[in-house]
This record gives structure tokens, sequence and C-alpha cells, in this order.
């Protein structure tokens, strides 16, 4: 997970706008250890986040979107 693009991050709250956790999605691209798409959260008191874990084993994605439902997550 050596590269990870900017424009891939995106945070989809995970409750209120409120909320102290935010799930982030992080795409990622290019040689080494990368396998696709990984999740974390992130806690926006204290500004860290969980060790990412794979969510999608997919070959390079370039953009991520959530869908409005939050039912699905398009890569690029």
């Amino acid at each position: 997970m050596k590269t990870l693009l900017a424009g891939a991050l995106t945070g989809i709250l995970t409750g209120s706008i409120t909320a102290e956790t935010v799930r982030v999605y992080l795409g990622t691209q290019g040689r080494g250890e990368s396998k696709g798409i990984y999740v974390s959260d992130l806690d926006t008191d204290r500004g860290s986040l969980t060790a990412p874990k794979l969510a999608a084993e997919i070959g390079g994605c370039g953009f991520l979107a959530l869908h409005p439902s939050r039912k699905y997550l398009y890569s690029t």
C-alpha cells in the first residue's frame, strides 16, 4: 500500500454529522504491496486511523465514489 492516490481518499460518515468515527476508503495502485481498495476508520477527535483492511482486491483504482444510497462504491 505504498502508493495512495490523493483523490482516492473518500470519507463517508458512519452516523450523523456529529459522529466521532468516519469510514474512509483508500484506493491504491502501482507496484508493490498494493492490492486494491482498503477500508479504515478515522477518529475525528484524535485524528487517528485504524489499520487499513483490504475491502476489495482489484487492479489499480484511481477514483472512488460512493452511491447516495451508500450501498455501492464505484472505482475507476
